[in-house]
């Protein structure tokens, strides 16, 4: 593979290495697409262009792609949903998919299933992704320009492992759906994914959730039972600038491995080496580990 001399839209590449399997054009910009390397198993690229070729089915042994739009629009073609072998799809920026095309080929369940993870920052049709996106593990959602309070009702797959939101500014009673998500390991939630004053974890909730990620929340009081996060090994706070304190109830929690507190007030501080001590302490566990940065 070798660069051509500067093009009116960056490097031009001139594909040549057909047994190549692994390609990360990202950090330039490219103006033509290898749909000729049909070894590709892992391709990444940025494109000031309009459109990617049909062609790009070529690649028919293509596993990941990653996508990044860096002119006014860039449109993916409908023919990206006959590759088989997709497994990872990334769209950043903007890329992202005719609305018509789109519609058409999410409502075909076959030509989705073998998905596990899908990013993009543009997706009208949440309803029926969520319906045909069965198998995903890992999936970010993230709503710009949200009403305060926007109504919104959660169906996500049930395989879920790994799941982000941020920006929803749902009520904190909504979240309950997403306790139900017996395989979800991760959960991360930023810049208001939840509103309210309070965030009352009752029950079992998130006993299968191990790694929790809180970050630019506005609630001020958390509340947990004794039975929430049974399986918990990482906590992190991230800028909860209101958040008085987390709750004691963590010291508790045989497998919590770490906390972090970064940007948060006194009082967090203090509640969270309240639970170092209780770790440390009571549950003799001398591996605990606090971390914290203000």
């Amino acid at each position: 593979m070798v660069f051509s001399p500067q093009s009116r839209d960056g490097p031009h590449l001139l594909f040549t290495a057909l047994s190549v399997r692994v390609l990360d054009l990202e950090p330039v910009t490219v103006g033509s697409f290898p749909t000729e390397l049909s070894r590709l198993r892992y391709l990444a690229l940025s494109t000031v262009e309009e459109s990617i070729p049909s062609s790009i089915a070529n690649l028919r042994n293509l596993e990941t792609l990653v996508v990044k739009g860096l002119g006014s629009e860039l449109s993916l073609p409908h023919s990206l949903w006959k590759m088989v072998e997709m497994r990872h799809l990334h769209l950043k920026d903007r890329a992202s998919f005719d609305l018509l095309n789109l519609k058409l080929f999410l409502e075909d369940p076959s030509l989705l299933e073998k998905l596990e993870t899908f990013s993009t920052p543009s997706f009208s049709s949440a309803e029926i992704a969520e319906r045909h996106l069965t198998k995903l593990e890992s999936l970010k959602v993230f709503c710009f320009h949200c009403p305060e309070r926007s109504p919104c009702k959660f169906n996500f797959p049930s395989d879920l492992k790994m799941l982000t939101l941020s920006g929803f500014k749902l009520p904190w009673s909504e979240i309950s759906a997403i306790s139900e998500l017996r395989k979800l390991e991760i959960l991360k939630l930023q810049c208001d994914a939840f509103c309210g004053e309070e965030w009352e974890v009752i029950d079992e909730q998130f006993s299968q959730i191990k790694v929790l990620k809180l970050e630019n929340l506005s609630f001020e009081l958390w509340s947990i039972s004794e039975d929430a996060f049974s399986n918990l090994e990482q906590l992190v706070l991230h800028s909860c600038d209101c958040l008085v304190e987390f709750p004691s109830e963590f010291g508790y929690i045989s497998g919590l491995k770490s906390v972090e507190v970064k940007l948060c007030q006194e009082s967090v501080v203090n509640s969270a080496r309240n639970v170092e001590e209780i770790q440390v302490e009571e549950m003799q566990k001398n591996g605990f580990k606090l971390s914290i940065s203000k």
